[in-house]
């Protein structure tokens, strides 16, 4: 029995030689296996840059959705309190040496709230010249940003930026809630609330007329 199956397995390994020599030996088999493979590559490549770019789609409508929201309490706050920019001033003392307008509150604010959906450079930066327990903080939801580390370690001292009394204690103040209510929440309704607060103890206020 062994004898008589020899010769179909001698038979089947002389057809995978010569399907080999063929591949091998004819450029035009050789060209289209090449090509088929390029193809795969390809085709793996648009499927990797789809993927991205949907993530990226999902992050620029939560950008928006945040910057509108603000925006709306942001109205809302001024039509039912109206702001004294030239006087107004932080309640805690010491946290910053100057006055701070709504219109610069609401900048940096929403600054620190849109860094929690797609990390800026320069913004985590100063965020890592600022505090360093602040950024492993910030790194914990926005996951490992090692090559920044790397990028901000190479510039000298005299390079390096920080982050204004204001800015820090903003930033401590969004990565603080963040990290007790979650990213998700946070970015869902979580920044309304907080800069009602902001505005609430920050900013002096007149009587509405």
């Amino acid at each position: 029995m062994i004898f008589k199956g020899l010769p179909f397995f001698s038979g089947k390994m002389k057809q995978e030689r010569v399907r080999e020599k063929v591949r091998t030996g004819n450029p035009y088999v050789r060209a289209s296996e090449e090509l088929k493979k390029s193809a795969e590559e390809l085709e793996k490549a648009a499927q990797k840059l789809n993927s991205t770019f949907r993530k990226r789609q999902e992050a620029i409508k939560k950008l928006m959705w945040i910057n509108d929201t603000l925006q709306k309490n942001r109205d809302r706050l001024q039509t039912t309190s109206p702001l004294r920019p030239e006087t107004s001033k932080v309640a805690e003392k010491g946290k910053i040496s100057g006055p701070v307008s709504e219109a610069q509150l609401f900048e940096i604010y929403r600054e620190a709230c849109l860094n929690f959906i797609q990390t800026d450079k320069t913004y985590y930066f100063k965020l890592r010249g600022h505090s360093v327990f602040l950024s492993t903080m910030y790194k914990k939801h926005m996951g490992n940003l090692r090559y920044y580390d790397q990028e901000f370690r190479k510039l000298p001292e005299n390079k390096r930026e920080s982050f204004s009394d204001i800015e820090g204690m903003i930033a401590n103040l969004v990565i603080t809630k963040v990290n007790q209510i979650g990213r998700e929440k946070f970015i869902k309704e979580g920044h309304q609330a907080l800069y009602s607060e902001l505005c609430n103890k920050l900013l002096a206020r007149t009587a509405t007329p």
